[in-house]
This record gives structure tokens, sequence and C-alpha cells, in this order.
């Protein structure tokens, strides 16, 4: 596998004035800390572009390359958060980050003043009137651990919350500390009517809320644990890749070996590996010969012969023989990291329907606000006053609510898809496109190349003279073509390896004809057969086999014909497993190829492709993209159809980019995996199924996510507006909705992916997708084969 040129750099052009940094966000616990970061970040004079990742604690700024480092850092800082510089020699690290410990330390001590608080409220419920009680539910006890929570352990809360006051926005944290601060100030209020000490509910007494304090700092802290667990647990796949990479190389330098970092190595450094080591970097072989196996990088299980001269990737392993190379990539641009790379900025991507949550969430709190307002006017009108159950009711009704868990349902779902799509081989560069991919309404393949091997072999050599013995025909044929420049003259010689080449001389070129020489002074031809002759029953040979899917020339020693040379292209072993997936799975597939029509259209016929375009021009690839995208559903009305495109060449570029997807093997050319949204790392045609299926996966779980999130606030701020929860239950409930959403994601698989069950493939929205003068039917039997000669005339001509 040749994953040395990969060039997997998105499509956006950047220019030299600007950069690209990315930075660790310590804090963050929704989409509306994300927002208040980003508009903060945004105020730096020079800053283009923020995009801040709530479910990988991230964030990428596009700025210009005199914006200091500083300046970003500080403006994270006054959004109320903390922001670390990532540099090239990011690893992803098993242990549990500051932020987390922290969150532990500070649920521990939460938990343990709260215990205290909780045993208070049910003596006070239950009216016990002891010494003990008298002390526990005394509101001086019980104030001095209220606000050691509130105001120490919960600290962080009201700095999130001043924050977002400053950039005029709203998060989670700001109902958390309205909601405290009202239960706060209602239980200094009944206990200075109390005249603060204890006294029993059934002599007259008031309720003390400060355990509901408790409960809410303690269960947002354990909150923001769990996620952060899962984000843990998510970086997971990252850390799969990250450990291809060894941490130490061995630095060949002036005859002598020593070990350095990895992430030391420079251009053109000499590098040695021997069996059992990984490979650090991509290189070149100077020295030495072995067996490396790739499997880890490219899914290729059989170990490659490499020697001087061969490219070595980074993250292979070294079976046999030692050899030493030259770094042409270094640690923090080689294989490995850009597939590191892209997969990070996959799990960053935003979808539609993410957007919308987003957009919902952002209005949340100020509508939880006037909900809770409503509830307590509502309760004070039924009341006659301003009575505690209207305020005890309004303060249930804040803290219920949960903007975290819509904010979370989508980029869980998108860091967890795409992460586990990478520890399989597909490589996503935009997580949007998950959502394009699970809305798949065609896929248009290119042929060569993509779904045969893009390698011409020879086929067979039929002798039609006896005059000539066959390996004298094979020695006068490769003598001609030796001297060709043509791609199949270079496959066939290459067929012939232990055929000797004879001297020639007169080699001549004739412009889509063929060639000729001279050989021992013998006058050779080789070329199409209605340059070399008319004779009947050798043009029905030739026609047989070009039906056949084949390359087919004459050869001509002093005008005689002596041979037919078919040449084929092999059908690769996994594309007709899946054509038959993608068929079952409603997809719509699409041959477009520059080929002629009578190949193009047997290698369908293998395949099972129903629509085959041939001889379509490099230009009119695109077009023909786009008129699939554009269709018209059956009120008359435009709609957009997702449409794939897989190529792997120059010539697939434009369509590529035209494409809502377009998908390439990691063995493409360096232009086509830039022009691609999505990377086969294992050259697996059955993965472009499988990243269907992730994709749909990912997509349920989002919306699964989304629905849920909504149906807990329609069912938990009622309850709690209505005095149903108690506001220490509706602190349990708000966790929980936060953690649900998130283990939900962590469930998603991409495991023990089947075969679908057979549908009936679903007809794109659009019946003026056919160029007429391209398309050609799949059934052969029902064609009219006159015509069909006379459209291949061309391509009879073009065969060499």
């Amino acid at each position: 596998m040749d994953m040395m040129n990969m060039d997997m750099g998105g499509n956006d052009k950047k220019k030299d004035s600007t950069s690209d940094q990315d930075y660790k966000i310590q804090g963050m616990s929704c989409a509306s800390c994300a927002k208040a970061i980003t508009k903060s970040v945004k105020k730096v004079p020079g800053v283009k572009k923020v995009k801040v990742n709530v479910s990988t604690d991230s964030m990428n700024v596009q700025m210009d390359s005199n914006v200091q480092d500083d300046a970003i850092l500080n403006a994270v800082k006054s959004a109320g958060y903390k922001a670390q510089k990532i540099g090239n020699n990011v690893t992803f690290s098993k242990k549990p980050s500051k932020y987390l410990i922290e969150q532990i330390v500070k649920f521990s001590i939460s938990l343990i003043l709260t215990i205290p608080l909780w045993v208070g409220m049910g003596l006070m419920l239950g009216n016990v009137d002891t010494t003990g009680a008298k002390v526990i539910c005394g509101p001086t006890f019980q104030i001095v651990l209220a606000s050691i929570i509130l105001f120490g352990v919960g600290y962080s809360f009201f700095v999130d919350v001043w924050a977002g006051i400053k950039t005029l926005t709203t998060n989670m944290y700001f109902l958390i500390v309205l909601g405290a601060l009202a239960a706060y100030g209602l239980s200094i209020y009944n206990g200075v009517q109390d005249g603060w000490k204890y006294v029993p509910m059934n002599e007259g007494g008031h309720e003390l809320y400060f355990e509901t304090i408790g409960t809410i700092v303690t269960l947002a802290l354990l909150g923001n644990i769990f996620e952060n667990l899962a984000k843990v647990n998510t970086t997971n796949s990252l850390q799969k890749i990250s450990d291809l990479i060894p941490s130490k190389a061995i630095l060949v330098l002036n005859g002598k070996t020593q070990e350095i970092d990895t992430i030391s190595l420079k251009l053109n450094d000499i590098v040695q590996v021997k069996p059992g080591d990984k490979v650090p970097t991509d290189g070149i072989i100077t020295s030495g010969n072995g067996y490396v196996n790739e499997s880890l990088v490219s899914g290729e299980s059989k170990p490659i012969k490499k020697a001087i001269g061969d490219k070595i990737v980074a993250g292979s392993v070294v079976d046999q023989g030692s050899m030493q190379f030259k770094v042409t990539k270094v640690a923090s641009d080689n294989t490995v990291s850009q597939i590191l790379t892209l997969v990070q900025q996959a799990q960053g991507g935003d979808l539609k329907i993410g957007k919308l949550a987003d957009k919902i969430s952002a209005w949340f709190v100020p509508i939880v606000i006037f909900a809770a307002l409503m509830t307590f006017m509502g309760w004070s009108i039924h009341d006659h006053a301003v009575s505690q159950r209207a305020i005890i009711n309004a303060i249930s009704a804040l803290i219920a609510a949960c903007p975290c868990a819509l904010g979370l349902a989508t980029p869980t779902a998108i860091m967890v898809g795409t992460g586990k799509a990478s520890e399989i081989g597909i490589v996503f560069k935009n997580g949007n496109q998950l959502e394009n991919l699970a809305n798949l309404r065609a896929v248009v393949f290119d042929k060569t190349g993509t779904l045969t091997q893009g390698k011409m072999t020879l086929d067979q050599i039929q002798t039609l003279s006896k005059t000539y013995s066959d390996e004298e025909i094979k020695e006068y044929l490769k003598a001609v073509e030796s001297n060709s420049q043509h791609p199949l003259a270079t496959s066939l010689v290459a067929s012939l390896p232990n055929v000797k080449t004879l001297k020639t001389t007169n080699f001549t070129n004739y412009t889509s004809k063929g060639v000729s020489a001279v050989v021992n002074n013998k006058t050779i031809k080789v070329g199409n057969v209605n340059w070399l002759t008319t004779d009947k029953d050798i043009v029905n040979k030739v026609n047989a086999l070009q039906q056949e899917g084949k390359s087919v020339f004459m050869m001509t020693i002093n005008d005689e014909p002596v041979a037919i040379v078919s040449l084929s292209d092999k059908i690769k072993p996994d594309a007709k497993q899946l054509i038959t997936a993608l068929n079952d799975l409603g997809i719509r597939t699409v041959m477009v190829t520059g080929d002629n029509l009578l190949t193009a259209n047997y290698v369908a016929k293998q395949l099972g492709i129903k629509e085959v375009h041939a001889d379509i021009p490099v230009s009119q690839k695109a077009d023909f993209v786009a008129s699939l995208q554009n269709g018209i559903n059956k009120k008359g009305k435009p709609v957009h159809n997702v449409v794939a495109m897989v190529g792997d060449g120059i010539n697939d570029t434009v369509a590529l980019t035209k494409a809502d997807i377009g998908i390439t093997m990691s063995t493409s050319l360096d232009v086509a995996i830039a022009s691609s949204d999505i990377i086969l790392v294992n050259n697996d045609l059955m993965d472009i199924y499988r990243s269907v299926v992730v994709a749909k996966r990912t997509y349920r779980k989002i919306i699964g996510n989304i629905f849920w999130a909504f149906i807990y606030n329609i069912i938990m701020i009622p309850l709690a507006a209505t005095g149903v929860l108690r506001p220490e239950f509706s602190a349990i409930a708000m966790a929980l909705s936060s953690v649900s959403v998130v283990l939900n994601s962590l469930l998603l698989s991409v495991k023990n992916i089947k075969m679908p069950k057979k549908k009936h493939p679903d007809k794109l929205d659009s019946e003026t997708l056919k160029p007429a003068s391209y398309y050609i039917n799949q059934d052969m039997k029902n064609m009219d084969m006159s015509n069909m000669k006379m459209d291949s005339k061309k391509s009879k001509q073009d065969n060499k």
C-alpha cells in the first residue's frame, strides 16, 4: 500500500499569512459554554474563525500569523475557562486529566458535607426533637455546610455565570446558581422566622432547604465527572492511532547510532529499524532489505518486501531484516499523524440537526427562567399570597431543566462515531459527512482503479499464423512495444518479463492506430484491428473479446496477421459484494467512465450495476454528478439528492469535489485524496458500505439523544412546576439526563456490520438524470446489437 504520498488535507486553502492552531479547553459543559468562548475569542483582532468542540474539550482558531497565543489564552480566560496550546507532538494520556481529578475532589468534599444536610432534612421531616437533632437541624450548622458547598466547592459555577453575563450568554450553571441562591435565601428567611433555632415542623417550624443546595452542587459535579470520563473513553480510538508511533527512534549519525525522541527527527535524517521495531516516521529505504507488516496502518495482513528505494510507512512493524531509511516526513506530518489530525477534525463536525439543537439550547435558559417565573406567579395567585410553595416549585423548575442534554446530543455521537470508524480504517475528514452519508441516495463509481485493479495484464495471445512460433511472436511483440510510451504497451512488456528483448530500428508511432518497427529485417506492426486487417473472421474474434471487457489489438509481420493480443483489468474481489450491499440498502449505483462502451458494460454486468455511462469526458463527470443531485419530486418541486462519488485519479477530482461526499482509497493520487471527504485506509471497497452503516447508526443515536433530551424536559419541568418533584429530586433528574445522553452515545457500535436485508431500491427524486447519449441499459439481451456495434466503433479505434 502506497500511503507515503497521501495528502489528506481538506479542500480549504489557507493563505500564507494565516495560521491554524488547536487548543485544549478546560471546564466546558454544554453548547452555551462553547458559545461564550467563541464570542470572546472572536473579539481578538486578527482572528478569522473559531470552532469550539464541547465533546472533545478543544478549540481550533484560524487567525493571522501575527496573533499572539497569549491573546487567545486571555480571551478564553475572560470567558471563564482555561486554555492550553496543543503542539505538534500531542499524545493522548491514559491518566485522568487535572480537571477530572479536581472535579472528583470537589465532588467528594461536596458529598461528605451534603450527607449531614440530608440527615438533618430527615430528622426535620420526622419532627425529631433531640439534642443531636437540634444541632444538625439548626440553621447555624446547616448554613455553614451549605455555604462551604455553594461558595467554596461551587465557586467555579459563579465564575462561569459571571463570564456568561459578560459575554451575554447563559449556560447550565446559570440555572444551577439561580436555583441554589433561591434555596439559600429562602432557608435563611425561614431560619430567621424560627428565631434562628431548630423548631420541629409539627410545632410550627419552617423547613430549611440547605440540603437542596448540597444536592444541586454535588450532582452537578457528578455529572461533570461522568461526562469527562466519557470523553476519556472516546479518546481511546485516538490513543490507538497515537500508539502506532514509538516514542523513540534510532538515529544514525556519522556511522554511529543513538536513541532520540521521535518528535526530534528531522527531514533527511537516517533512521535504523530492526526486526520487531515500529517504524517511527515515513521514509525511503537507503540500505538493507526485509519484510514489513503494515497491518496496523493499512489493514494489509501479509508482510511486504522492502528494498533500497522503497517507501516505508510510519506505524508499520519490521518482521524480518534490518534497514536504514531517510526521513521524508517528520513526526507531526507523517501518515499516522495525518490520520490522527483528520479524526480529530471530524469529531468537531457540525450537523444540521446539531445546529438546530444548539440554537434551541441557546434560548433554553431564558425560556426556563420565564417558566419558573410563571410557576412562581401561578402558585402565588393560587395561594393568594407569595407562598413558600410558589418559591419551592419555581426553584424545582429551574433545577430540573437541563440544556446540557440537548447540547451534548450531537457532538458526543459524532465523536464516538468518527472515532470508532477510524478504528476500522474509515477516516472522515469532517463529521458533517455523517449526516450526508446517512441520507445517501446514489453512489457514482469510476471504473478503472476503483472497481477494477487499474492494472492491465496480458490475458492471451491468439496465434493466427503457423509460420512463427509462440516464442518468436512474443519476442517480436515485446521488442516493438518496449519502444512505446502507451500505458497498454507498458503493461504488456511488464507481463513478459522472461522474454528476451530484441533490437529494433525505424520505430514509428501512428496516432490512434498503433506502432511499427523493424526487427531482424522484418516489419512488425502492432495496433488496432481496423488499421491492420479487413478480414471478417479476425474482426469477429476481436469483437468477441472486446465484449468480454478486454482491450484487444493485432500484430502483423510483413503485413501478415500473426496474432491477436488481449489485455484485461481484473475486477476487484470485493466490488460485486459492495454493489449488492448498496443496492440492497436501496442506494442507487452508477458507473461513469471514460472507457469504451463494451468494456464498461461488461464490467457493470459482472458487478450488477444497473446504469452505465461510458465514453464520458473528464469535463462532463462533474456535470453528471450534478444531474443526479438536482432532482424533482412527485409534486414537481426541486429537491437535493445526496450523491457520493468514488474515484482515484486526476480525472475524478472535479467530480469528487462536486459530489456531496467524495470517497477515495488511501492508495489514490494525492490530488484525488485532497478532493475527497472520506479516506478508506484499508483500501477495502466494502468499507464504503461499512461507512454508510456507521453513519446511519450515528445519525440514529443523534436523533435518539435529541428526542430523549426533549422528552425529559417536557416531562420534568411540568412535574417540578406542579410540586411533584422536590428541588433535590429535580437535581438528581437533571444530572441523570446529561449522563444518559453521553452513555447512549458510548453504546454506538461499529462491530458486527452484516449484509443488509434486500430492499426495493429507492428511486431518486428526478426523472431527468440520464444523458441519453451516454446511457446504456444493463440488459444486453434486449439491446439491438447492430446499433451497439455502431456506437462502439470509436471505442475499438481508441482501444489501443
